[in-house]
């Protein structure tokens, strides 16, 4: 018996393949290019919601409420291909929240990204914690 959450093996390796063929286009694409950046999220910083489940929780991105699960496409986009990213502070809104940009570099380029977001906060935008913070 198959439990009806479970993909059957060749749909995995259908799909795993999809993987490697995106990899292989990333890797294409990071010959002529260093770095990707990219949001971070789709909004900027929302107040912090444990009530329910994460799946059920809703925020508000340009007047229109969606999960807050949402919010973690920009984070897979480049995980699913084995690429590594970095997150560093970018600015604030004109609310003042924190926005974060993504930088994404080719696979095992970890560390060329973490550069690039030291550089970023050294000569950009360092990050500034929250006046009840500071």
């Amino acid at each position: 018996m198959v439990r009806a959450n479970v993909m059957p093996h060749r749909d995995w390796l259908g799909l795993n393949e999809d993987r490697h063929r995106m990899r292989l286009k990333w890797a294409e694409f990071f010959k002529q290019y260093d770095l990707l950046l990219c949001p971070a999220a789709a909004s900027a910083a929302v107040p912090h919601d444990q009530v329910g489940e994460r799946h059920e929780r809703k925020i508000t991105v340009n007047g229109k409420r969606v999960p807050t699960t949402d919010q973690l496409f920009w984070a897979g986009y480049s995980c699913v291909s084995y690429l590594p990213s970095t997150v560093a502070p970018i600015g604030l809104t004109k609310a003042g929240l924190p926005v974060g940009v993504q930088i994404v570099g080719p696979q095992y380029g970890d560390r060329t990204c973490i550069e690039f977001a030291r550089l970023l906060e050294r000569e950009y935008h360092a990050f500034e914690p929250p006046p009840a913070f500071a």
